[in-house]
């Protein structure tokens, strides 16, 4: 219940806390790969790892999670959805 994690139309971010509270964000277009980690369970029960990396030696490691590759998913179709994003004119 003291994490959270989201993906918006920028970027990524990581909640941990409750008291002391720590955001981790990255945003898309600094995301470079994303790994999954899962077991022989994880696979069996939709649980995994996921670990995104960015440019430099920026990296999210999220919390074990159900279904971490729909969620990787979510991340990729969000950064399509931003590579599409027409750029306003001023």
């Amino acid at each position: 219940r003291t994490t959270e994690f989201m993906v918006t139309n920028r970027r990524i971010l990581l909640k941990r806390g409750l008291f002391s509270v720590r955001v981790d964000e990255m945003n898309l277009s600094s995301i470079e790969g994303g790994h999954i980690r899962q077991s022989l369970i994880g696979r069996m029960f939709g649980f995994g790892r996921l670990l995104m990396s960015g440019r430099g030696d920026m990296t999210i490691a999220f919390p074990t999670m159900e279904k971490p590759g729909a969620f990787r998913a979510a991340i990729e179709d969000a950064r399509i959805g931003l590579e599409h994003e027409p750029v306003p004119v001023t």
